[in-house]
């Protein structure tokens, strides 16, 4: 184990071959030297304390320290109305989000019910398609039979017009057969 002192070479503690105790000598000199050093260090610190004093006068130190704080009471006064805005700002955000959810919520419901209504619409849309088609079948199928029953009409009105004629010719015939046997 060795004991370093500042400023000196390191001492040896139990260097002794046989026993692990230090010699009393070796233990005056470590003791010297601590002394010695702490004397020394002593003695910085008080030469620097002292030229500090002739560089910055106490009264000037005091009046720093004091405007120091006031400095740190100014940013203490800031931190806390920049924490107060941005919390207000916060707020103010989450209020705005609050409007526009439920403005979403209310376009949602709109909407859903315009799907409702285009859905209805389009099933009616749907049936009227589909009777739009049986209308034009049916339609087709009506000019069709009022096709064929215009040309029985024709046919009958023809064969009407010749039974007519045949009428009119027996009629004539019928008349000159009773003339003629009214005659005899």
């Amino acid at each position: 184990m060795q004991f370093s002192v500042s400023g000196g070479d390191p001492v040896a503690l139990g260097s002794h071959p046989i026993t692990a105790v230090p010699f009393p000598r070796q233990l005056y000199g470590a003791t010297q030297r601590l002394q010695l050093a702490q004397s020394q260090h002593t003695q910085r610190v008080q030469q620097l304390r002292e030229e500090m004093a002739q560089l910055v006068p106490a009264v000037r130190v005091a009046e720093l320290q004091r405007l120091l704080e006031g400095e740190r009471l100014g940013a203490r006064r800031l931190q806390e109305e920049a924490q107060e805005a941005h919390e207000r700002q916060l707020k103010a955000t989450e209020e705005r989000v609050e409007e526009v959810e439920m403005i979403l919520k209310n376009m949602e419901v709109l909407l859903q019910e315009k799907v409702g209504e285009l859905k209805e619409q389009f099933e009616k849309n749907s049936r009227s398609d589909l009777l739009l088609k049986e209308l034009y079948v049916e339609n087709a199928h009506l000019t069709k039979a009022l096709q064929v029953t215009e040309e029985k009409q024709r046919g009958a009105e023809k064969k009407a017009r010749f039974l007519e004629e045949k009428v009119r010719a027996l009629s004539k015939l019928l008349s000159k057969i009773a003339t003629a046997s009214l005659a005899v």
